[in-house]
């Protein structure tokens, strides 16, 4: 239960004769020492704080290189990471260029294929008249 909820708890059980009109009591010095020690409690919290030793320093100094060295390895895979970004960036670049051209090579064939495909069909609709004219004059 959290000092809030004890508050809360305190409220409740005080006598309902105009609580809301009345002013809240005042919190004296043991009260507030009452729920910082009933947090501190709660929270498994260590209420006396030792002077480090020389064990701690040099445990303090070991953590200190270990998180150098973590931060060392951190910058290595962030660098890493960006370079792979920047590669595959560039091959995505690449591919989209390609295709690009692809697409482009493909229209200009596609519009070759029509207007030959018009100029063959222009060329027999001639050819058709020109054999209907000629069976018309020898028949």
């Amino acid at each position: 239960m959290s000092a809030l909820d004890r508050l809360r708890a305190l409220r409740a059980a005080a006598p309902s004769g105009g609580v809301e009109d009345a002013p809240a009591p005042e919190a004296t010095l043991t009260d507030v020492k009452r729920a910082i020690e009933a947090i501190t409690e709660s929270e498994g919290a260590a209420s006396a704080v030792e002077a480090p030793s020389d064990g701690d320093v040099s445990a303090a100094a070991e953590a200190a290189a270990a998180t150098k060295v973590a931060r060392q390895e951190v910058e290595t895979l962030r660098l890493s990471v960006v370079k792979s970004i920047d590669e595959t960036r560039v091959e995505l670049k690449s591919a989209h260029a390609n295709v690009v051209a692809l697409r482009r090579r493909l229209n200009d064939l596609q519009e070759r294929s029509r207007s030959r495909r018009t100029r063959i069909a222009a060329g027999l609709s001639r050819a058709e008249t020109l054999l209907s004219e000629l069976r018309a004059v020898s028949g």
